[in-house]
């Protein structure tokens, strides 16, 4: 049991955790699949997401992350598109959104 507690215990100081504030709520979307109206629907809809602008150089919004809320994304960000660019769009905010709030956005890949 001893052996037991002191791996788990070694493992949990290997792998970085991400304790949350058990009073934070949860924004989750996942499979835009590059459709960048879609997003920007989800966004309007949402209480933890506003735009704040859409004038970014290279095609992404400025997203705001309402406090005492975390983002996760999870996945299908690209790939049918909508409108001709969708898919770099919604990929590119997506990446600003996650500098802009690295605790509190998780961006997980795949489909």
């Amino acid at each position: 049991a001893a052996e037991a507690a002191a791996a788990e215990a070694a493992a949990a100081q290997a792998a970085p955790t991400t304790v949350l504030d058990p009073g934070c709520r949860l924004s989750y979307l996942t499979d835009v699949e590059g459709n960048f109206e879609y997003f920007l629907a989800f966004v309007e809809l949402s209480e933890a997401l506003s735009l704040m602008s859409t004038d970014g150089a290279d095609g992404a919004v400025d997203l705001e992350l309402a406090e005492g809320w975390v983002f996760v994304f999870g996945g299908g960000a690209v790939d049918k598109g909508g409108a001709v660019g969708g898919s770099i769009r919604v990929a590119r905010s997506l990446v600003a959104l996650k500098h802009k709030y690295p605790q509190r956005v998780c961006l997980l890949v795949g489909s």
